[in-house]
């Protein structure tokens, strides 16, 4: 998945792509001979699901979850919730929580978790964050969310969410400078700007990925 983003989206030839990881765990690429000199991606995976995502300027972090997770292992969702309630600030856990039946309160439980990892990923922070410093607002009529961290709204930031199938998908973009030290990257303040798109996304199968490097 990740060879089939830097060729199609990034379009760096099979032989010069060189992979590596931070020390935070986050994979990048060594070789950005393209144009694209910020490009970066992120996957995650859930319930046979792959999903990945890349960008040409800004940060990009990717959470995919399974909406059936909890169903799969006969729990109750209630019960399920409490012990989650430490990564949710007070804004958050009242949302989820009102859910007026367990569909719901399922689905915003993954919906939220999904969003933070999203930005985690996004800014290559791995383990060791605090959910709770980051609380999140949704607009479900747009997909989307804002962010505030520590308390403050993070203005340079743009969240989308997406359900597939029964997979809930989280996009979180922002400005290369926000991310961690060990994987700093450079940028004109044009490249900074996010342009507020709507999410799309590709289905490839897996026998159209082995397709594409057999040829």
């Amino acid at each position: 998945m990740i060879m089939y983003m830097l060729y199609t989206e990034g379009g760096i030839p099979h032989r010069e792509m060189k992979l590596n990881r931070t020390e935070r765990g986050k994979p990048y690429h060594e070789n950005l001979v393209n144009k694209f000199t910020n490009f970066n991606f992120n996957v995650s995976h859930s319930d046979g699901w792959v999903v990945g995502g890349s960008e040409p300027y800004h940060l990009i972090g990717v959470d995919v979850m399974g909406l059936n997770y909890v169903k799969a292992r006969n729990q109750n969702i209630d019960e399920f919730l409490t012990s989650f309630v430490d990564c949710f600030t007070q804004y958050e856990w009242k949302y989820i929580t009102s859910g007026i039946n367990e569909d719901q309160r399922n689905f915003r439980f993954f919906l939220y978790w999904t969003l933070k990892e999203s930005y985690i990923k996004a800014v290559g922070i791995g383990l060791g964050f605090t959910l709770k410093r980051s609380e999140f607002r949704v607009n479900e009529s747009q997909q989307s969310a804002v962010m505030y961290l520590d308390g403050e709204l993070l203005t340079l930031w743009a969240f989308y969410y997406k359900v597939i199938d029964d997979v809930i998908v989280s996009v979180a973009y922002g400005p290369p400078e926000e991310a961690l030290h060990c994987f700093k990257c450079t940028a004109t303040p044009k490249e900074h700007e996010l342009k507020q798109e709507k999410l799309s996304f590709k289905i490839v199968t897996i026998k159209e990925l082995i397709n594409h490097f057999i040829k």
